[in-house]
């Protein structure tokens, strides 16, 4: 009797605390082309490995649509020595929340297309050893004001594709004490 309450208890924790996540990804190479709308917590969520050389990868095909909340995180706990690794190949779009975030040992990569709007975030950089990197074809999106397309705090940024700014909105901005921000612009 004691056993099942237990058991019971120990499932309603481990429902309520992923119940705000689309999915969670751990170590292993994954692909994601579900269209999600996320309205509070994390869309997806990448957990790194417990052990360096251990790399979660994700390539998101779909559309992630944040109206709150955080589209998709790249989590690495103190105790996890491995590296995550996203790699966006479809769209997301952020009316209000933040759409990518890495914390330490992550990497993102941009493909397509990461639209801010209404004052939100695109990509936050905020970790140790985290980067970003807007490739030839990735396109950043940032409209309406204090719209941040790329936030850097902690990592570094590389552009090689594009930064597209309108109504008083921020294309990069740079609020790091540890931070370094590279830039390649390309024509």
């Amino acid at each position: 009797m004691i056993k099942n309450k237990f058991f019971a208890i120990s499932s309603m924790i481990l429902l309520i605390t992923t119940e705000n996540c689309a999915q969670i990804f751990n170590y292993g190479e994954h692909v994601v082309s579900d269209n999600i709308t996320v309205s509070t917590g994390s869309g997806h969520q990448l957990n790194a490995g417990f052990h360096e050389g251990q790399i979660t990868k994700v390539t998101n095909t779909g559309t992630i649509a944040v109206n709150n909340g955080l589209g998709i995180n790249l989590y690495s706990a103190s105790n996890r020595k491995g590296r995550n690794y996203l790699i966006n190949d479809g769209t997301v779009e952020v009316n209000k929340g933040k759409g990518m975030q890495t914390g330490s040992n992550g990497i993102i990569e941009n493909n397509r297309c990461v639209t801010v709007k209404n004052g939100a975030d695109g990509v936050i950089v905020n970790g140790k050893n985290s980067q970003f990197v807007n490739n030839n074809d990735g396109t950043i999106v940032s409209t309406r004001e204090n719209s941040k397309g790329i936030t850097v705090s902690i990592g570094e940024a590389i552009n090689n594709g594009k930064i597209q700014v309108s109504n008083k909105g921020i294309g990069v901005y740079l609020q790091a004490e540890e931070g370094n921000l590279l830039m390649m612009l390309t024509e």
